[in-house]
């Protein structure tokens, strides 16, 4: 198995090679002024397209040596861009088992997919010579031409996908186990990469860029993606032969154009297997990737203040994390801002003295420097310390620690101990954060207990009672690749988000461990168009991710229920989400968002159900048609008038099951809270005070309470690794309290002291409380180490663990941050 996996990491390396040299540096350069561009150099009359028998043979053969000598001409920068590529196809291979099992044989999706991808393989062929034969009774050469490459395009495609079948043999789904096992199958059948893909997307690529306008992108791009996600889901291939072949096959696509094209047009360069002719620019949002800032960075407090000061009017803090691109933006914004705020609400010299540290944590990206490159960000060492029995369930009862990745913490030493890393080659780039963990073992739940849980979650079995190990374990925190185009940034991999204005978000925080995502981020703000446009700038993004973690699921058919004690379920429910904000004016901000769980055991991912669990607002019963477990948010912040620069309201919002919070207010949790970013006579000092409840008056919940963040199928809720996904403070069914003020000695300066406290009703696990009172202080030496320490004493009672006994225990934390600047590449 180790051989045959090597093997198709191989052929997977292989197939990128070929396009290595496709990835120039675009966007690292500024673009040229405009000038009369002569015929390109070095292409002669026989470059041009013909079906001259001679004429096209010499052209194809042409394009192979282009095709297959490319990795011959690499250059050491290109692995800026190589190594995330290589990691998001082998990530793919990785997963093609467990997506693929996940699709239905019986939906319509299925029934349908062989007509869907073999009709739109042919309509791009008869399209293609269609546009030729009517060029000829035209005498239009444009037509001819395009008709031409295309059908160059697709017998080029055609080739090296049959030369790559030849090496890989990979099986396809419906083959032995269905694991798609490289070096097992014929090579008369093999399934690495899809045909259909490849060669319908050469086809579109020429297309789309002989007649660039948005109708002829939207038809052919559309049916070559249409074509692609047939072949998925009619199981005839992978998502990986799908993705790899549809790449090459653009970039085939791109190389016939670009070499036989003989309009004069501005040519974009992109994607060539030859080189370069001339750099182009990318201008202003343009296809650069840019790294998102760790959500636990000193950097967003920071721009939180600037941003209720007044000074940060696009910046959308109910949508985060932000893009270093993104964060440089706002801070270039914001000297235009501080000179035009009227005198009664200036912000003084605090705002500032906390932008001159942030510019220079951003000054790469401020100074339009960001060329390919490899860093080391930091390296990191923490120590935490625990007397008394802390609460380690905030799914249950509570957490004694919060938003904190889903780090596991007992009664004694705990240690964490990682790094960081990212790259970026133009629009592809990557980010590293790992870490080894130590927790010490712990007694565990008594049997007494784990049966009330089971009866307040609505388990039909209990947990088996037993102790909870020792953790020690590297694990991976943010680490994902990307692609941005035109500002929309793709990536895939575990991410975390942050998706509303408070200190605990309803929908998605750092409670938990990073799930696994695919997710599609618009990273800075754009106006709304035509009669839209009183919304001011949006900003908005899309992600698919999988829970894991999860081990009791409970089905609509006999079987009734799914479970594995101990070890997480084979096939994890998988979350769909979006979220959009808006910015009317620089003093509001609101946003709305949803989710929904969907998938798992017994519950086939298909078109009706990804559809019901995106779109349906009522609920329906029988196998196959539960829409899932959807939630969903409305959030603002707003600076009240006549105290701008002393206060803002703000407010977070979500119910279960239903379309809006708006329409259901008596079924609606809230998240209240006010914010002074300074006080009279002390500027240094800000202040916060926010209140929760999940615990709705009147409301009529299921027999043991419990109603948020549960669902009547996917008992253990929403929560990754056994950690709610979003607001860990007020847990399920409670009424929370927060109050924090900070004193600013600078951005990355700061001391925190604070009051948290939570109260369950009795009705819901017999119900419990618990209080905290801590200090936090972040501080920076220079630029490239700092401090951070948090003291914590908590009282806590909850009669289930305790049979009514108050308990008490201490908190201390010790973390060191060094940043070494290690880079390699431009923009140092």
């Amino acid at each position: 198995m180790q051989a045959r996996l090597k093997f198709g990491a191989l052929i997977v390396l292989l197939g990128l090679a070929t396009l290595v040299s496709a990835q120039d540096t675009a966007g690292q350069t500024p673009a040229p002024t405009p000038v009369p561009k002569p015929p390109a150099a070095g292409r002669s009359d026989s470059d041009q397209a013909s079906l001259v028998p001679t004429r096209f043979l010499r052209n194809l053969a042409v394009d192979q040596k282009d095709i297959w000598t490319s990795p011959f001409h690499a250059r050491i920068r290109d692995l800026n861009w190589l190594v995330p590529a290589i990691g998001l196809s082998a990530g793919l291979v990785n997963a093609d088992a467990e997506l693929s099992s996940r699709l239905s044989t019986t939906g319509s999706g299925y029934k349908h997919a062989g007509t869907i991808s073999n009709g739109g393989l042919a309509a791009m062929v008869a399209g293609s010579g269609g546009l030729y034969l009517i060029g000829r009774m035209q005498a239009d050469d444009h037509k001819q031409e395009t008709g031409i490459l295309a059908g160059e395009a697709a017998l080029n495609a055609f080739i090296v996908d049959e030369a790559f079948k030849v090496v890989s043999r990979r099986e396809r789904p419906i083959d032995g186990a269905g694991q798609g096992r490289f070096g097992a199958g014929g090579s008369l059948n093999s399934g690495f990469p899809s045909n259909h893909a490849m060669v319908t997307w050469s086809i579109a690529s020429v297309l789309a860029h002989e007649y660039p306008g948005i109708l002829t992108k939207v038809l052919a791009y559309g049916t070559a993606t249409a074509v692609s996600v047939a072949r998925v889901t009619g199981k005839n291939h992978f998502p990986s032969d799908v993705v790899v072949g549809s790449t090459m096959g653009w970039l085939i696509g791109r190389q016939v154009f670009n070499r036989h094209h003989q309009a004069d047009i501005d040519d974009a360069l992109y994607g060539t297997f030859v080189k370069d002719r001339e750099p182009h620019g990318e201008g202003p949002g343009g296809n650069l990737s840019s790294p998102y800032v760790p959500m636990d960075s000193w950097v967003y407090p920071a721009f939180e203040r600037l941003s209720a000061l007044g000074v940060v009017p696009s910046g959308m803090l109910g949508l985060r994390p932000w893009t270093r691109q993104e964060c440089a933006r706002l801070l270039e914004e914001m000297p235009e801002f501080i000179d035009d705020t009227p005198e009664d609400e200036s912000p003084n010299e605090e705002a500032t003295r906390l932008r001159d540290v942030l510019a220079r944590e951003f000054a790469v990206e401020m100074k339009g420097d960001e060329g390919p490159y490899a860093a080391v960000d930091s390296l990191y060492a923490r120590v935490t310390g625990i007397s008394g029995q802390p609460l380690t369930d905030g799914y249950h009862f509570g957490s004694t620690i919060v938003n904190d990745f889903g780090r596991p913490f007992q009664k004694g030493l705990n240690s964490v101990t990682g790094f960081s890393t990212s790259a970026s080659a133009g629009a592809l780039g990557f980010v590293v954060r790992g870490e080894f963990e130590h927790a010490p073992s712990a007694s565990g739940y008594s049997q007494a207990v784990q049966d009330a849980l089971a009866v307040a979650d609505k388990q039909i079995v209990s947990t088996p009672a037993g102790p909870v190990p020792a953790f020690n374990q590297f694990r991976l925190l943010d680490s994902y690749v990307m692609l941005n185009v035109k500002g929309w940034q793709a990536s895939f991999g575990k991410q975390t988000l942050w998706l509303g204005p408070t200190q605990d978000p309803f929908l998605a925080s750092d409670n938990a461990e990073p799930m696994y995502m695919f997710r599609v981020d618009q990273t800075s703000p754009r106006k709304m168009p035509g009669f839209m446009g009183f919304l001011g700038p949006y900003r908005t993004e899309f992600w698919v991710g999988k829970l894991t973690g999860q081990h009791v699921v409970l089905t609509q058919d006999v079987t009734g229920l799914v479970s594995r004690f101990g070890r997480s379920l084979e096939r994890q429910p998988m979350v769909n989400g979006g979220k959009i904000n808006f910015r009317p004016t620089p003093n509001l901000e609101f946003g709305v968002g949803r989710t929904g769980l969907w998938g798992g055991p017994n519950f086939p991912i298909t078109a009706g159900s990804t559809r019901r669990s995106l779109f349906s607002i009522g609920n329906a019963v029988g196998p196959g048609f539960d829409p899932g477990d959807r939630r969903s948010t409305f959030d603002f912040s707003y600076r009240i008038p006549g105290f701008r620069k002393w206060l803002t309201l703000y407010d977070d919002s979500f119910v279960e099951d239903e379309i809006s919070p708006i329409g259901y207010p008596r079924r609606s949790a809230h998240n209240p809270g006010l914010y002074m970013p300074q006080l009279p006579w002390l500027h240094h000092a800000d202040f916060r005070v926010e209140a929760a409840y999940t615990n709705l008056p009147n409301m009529i919940q299921p027999a043991g309470g419990g109603f948020f963040y549960w669902n009547t199928r996917y008992v253990d809720g929403y929560t990754n690794k056994g950690n709610i996904i979003g607001n860990g403070t007020v847990g399920r069914q409670g009424i929370a309290f927060r109050a924090e003020s900070a004193w600013w000695f600078d951005s990355d300066k700061t001391v925190r002291a604070g009051y948290r406290t939570s109260v369950s009703d009795p009705m819901f696990a017999q119900g419990g409380a618990f209080r905290d009172v801590y200090l936090r202080s972040e501080w920076a030496f220079k630029q490239n180490l700092a401090v951070s320490s948090f003291v914590q004493y908590e009282w806590w009672n909850f009669p289930l663990l305790t049979a009514g006994k108050q308990q008490n225990d201490f908190t201390a934390s010790f973390q060191l941050t060094y940043k070494p600047h290690w880079r390699v590449g431009s923009g140092k």
